[in-house]
C-alpha cells in the first residue's frame, strides 16, 4: 500500500512560535454551526426560518413609542394586535438600540409573557422571529428577556405532540436563530421526538434534524437509526450534507459502525476532494478516523494520495487533521506528509504552539524525515 517507514533521526533545529489568538483554532468550533446552518441555506429543501418583519418604513414615533411604554394594561388586545405592536417594538428599539431589559418594556413584556400560551402557532413564530431584531441582550438571563423567551419555549413545548416533523424542524430553527438552540427545551424534546423515528425521515429531514442534535451535543438514544438511514440515503445527499452528518456523529461521541457505510463516505470524499471546503472536509475526516478500522486502509491511502495536490489550498488546520488522519492504525502515505510539513513550514508565523505539538507527534510516531530537510525547520 505504499507505506514507509523510515530510520529515526532526531529532530532538531528552531523556529519562531507564533502563540497569538488572532489565528486561534478555537474559532473554528464556533464557525462550525454557522457553516453547518449555511449549507442548509444553501441547498434551499430545509424548513428554515424565514423572516417576515416590515421595513423600516412601519418605524414607530417616538411619541407613539412612548405611548406604548406607558400603557398600563394590555387586558383584552387581542393577540394578532399584540404581536402587532410587539414588531412595532422590534423594529423600532433595533434601529435605536433599546435592549429588552430597559424598564420602559416591562409591563408590555409582562402581557406578551401571560398571553403567549394562548397565541396560534403561528403568532408564536412571529414572536420568537421578532426577538431576533431587539439589540442582542447582555445575556440569556437578562430581564425582560429570560422571562419571553423562557415563556416561549413552554409555549412550544406544549405544543410538541401535535407538531408533525416538518413543524418540529422549523420551530427547532427558531431557536437556533435565538442562539438558545443548546439551552432551550423545545430543541431537546423536539430531538427526543424526532428521534422515534429517525428511520422514516426523509433525506433532508434527517440532515437537519442531525443538525440540532449536534448543537445539544448530546445523543438520543439511539443514534444507530441515524447510521441505518443515511446508509440508504446517501447518494441522494450532497458532500456537504454528509459533513454535516459527520458533525454530528463526532459531536455525540457516536462512531459509525458499518463498514460499509464508512467505505461509500471515503469514496464521496476522495471523489470530489478538488471542490471540497475546509470545514466539510475536517468534518467528514474527524468522523472517518474516529470510526474507520485497519480494513479500510486502502481507502485511507487512496484519500491521502487524492488530497495531496489539494493541500496548497487548505488550511492549516484541514492539513493537520490530514497529517493525524491515519495516526490511528500507524498509517500514513509519505508524499503526503512531505507536503503537509511543506505547507507548515512556509507559513510558520500562523501555526500555533498546540499544531505543533500535534506534527511533531506525528512525525515521531513514524520516526519522518523528509529528503529536502524541511522537517528540520519546524
Amino acid at each position: 500500500l505504499g507505506r514507509k517507514l523510515l530510520q529515526c533521526e532526531p529532530l532538531s533545529g528552531r523556529a519562531a512560535i507564533h502563540s497569538s489568538l488572532a489565528n486561534s483554532g478555537k474559532i473554528f468550533p464556533e464557525r462550525e454551526n454557522d457553516y453547518a446552518h449555511g449549507i442548509l441555506e444553501r441547498v434551499g429543501k430545509y424548513h428554515l426560518i424565514k423572516d417576515d418583519v416590515k421595513s423600516i418604513g412601519e418605524l414607530l414615533s417616538e411619541q407613539q413609542f412612548r405611548e406604548i411604554c406607558e400603557r398600563k394594561s394590555w387586558s383584552g388586545v387581542p393577540h394578532g394586535e399584540m404581536v402587532e405592536t410587539f414588531e412595532k417594538l422590534a423594529v423600532y428599539c433595533g434601529k435605536n438600540d433599546i435592549k429588552l431589559a430597559d424598564s420602559r418594556l416591562d409591563i408590555f413584556i409582562d402581557a406578551m409573557v401571560e398571553l403567549c400560551f394562548s397565541f396560534t402557532d403561528d403568532l408564536l413564530l412571529k414572536t420568537l422571529r421578532l426577538l431576533t431584531h431587539f439589540p442582542p441582550s447582555d445575556g440569556i438571563n437578562s430581564r425582560n428577556f429570560v422571562e419571553i423567551w423562557s415563556a416561549l419555549d413552554d409555549a412550544c413545548v406544549e405544543r410538541i405532540d401535535k407538531w408533525q416533523t416538518e413543524q418540529l424542524l422549523l420551530v427547532c430553527d427558531h431557536w437556533y436563530a435565538l442562539n438558545l438552540a443548546k439551552v432551550c427545551k423545545c430543541t431537546f424534546q423536539a430531538t427526543k421526538k424526532l428521534g422515534r423515528k429517525l428511520k422514516a425521515l426523509s433525506p433532508t429531514n434527517l440532515v437537519q434534524t442531525m443538525f440540532y442534535v449536534n448543537m445539544r451535543r448530546k445523543p438520543l438514544l439511539d443514534m444507530f437509526d441515524f447510521e441505518v438511514n443515511l446508509f440508504e440515503s446517501i447518494d441522494n445527499l450532497s458532500l456537504d450534507e454528509i459533513a454535516v452528518m459527520s458533525m454530528g456523529f463526532f459531536k455525540t461521541e457516536t462512531k459509525i459502525r458499518n463498514p460499509e457505510l464508512v467505505d461509500k463516505i471515503f469514496q464521496r470524499v476522495t471523489a470530489e476532494i478538488k471542490t471540497v471546503q475546509d470545514i466539510s472536509l475536517v468534518s467528514i475526516m474527524k468522523i472517518l478516523r474516529y470510526s474507520a478500522k485497519l480494513q479500510h486502509i486502502q481507502l485511507l491511502d487512496d484519500f491521502l494520495i487524492a488530497v495531496t495536490p489539494e493541500i496548497h489550498r487548505l488550511s492549516l488546520l484541514s492539513c493537520l487533521h490530514i497529517a493525524l488522519f491515519g495516526t490511528d492504525m500507524q498509517f500514513y502515505n509519505h508524499g503526503c506528509l512531505e507536503k503537509v510539513i511543506e505547507r507548515f513550514a512556509a507559513d510558520l508565523k500562523s501555526c500555533r504552539l498546540k499544531e505543533f505539538e500535534r506534527l511533531t507527534f506525528v512525525m515521531g510516531l513514524y520516526c519522518f524525515t523528509s529528503p529536502s530537510g524541511t522537517h528540520m525547520k519546524l
